[in-house]
């Protein structure tokens, strides 16, 4: 999972759009976050693809739901993408 969106971080970084550091890291893996990534059309085809790869982990998620703007949707999505980020910090501490 962090694999995939710090490559995308990486890429922007080498573009000169971010500046790459742990705070960094830690504050773009956040569900707004990770969708922004996503939807960056200037990101390469398989970065964007890498973080779309995470986001459908996430139970219930879809582009088609995403792109509705249901504040219901996004906040089942965020609860469901936090449960696993503590579920993977769990595992590496």
């Amino acid at each position: 999972m962090v694999r995939s969106v710090v490559r995308a971080m990486a890429w922007k970084r080498d573009q000169g759009r971010i500046v790459l550091d742990a705070e960094t890291i830690g504050g773009q893996i956040t569900l707004e976050h990770l969708i922004a990534i996503e939807s960056d059309q200037d990101l390469p085809p398989d970065l964007r693809a890498g973080v779309r790869g995470v986001l459908s982990w996430v139970p219930g998620y879809s582009l088609a739901g995403r792109r509705g703007g249901s504040d219901e949707y996004v906040g089942f999505m965020r609860t469901h993408i936090l449960r696993a980020m503590r579920d993977f910090q769990a595992g590496i501490a």
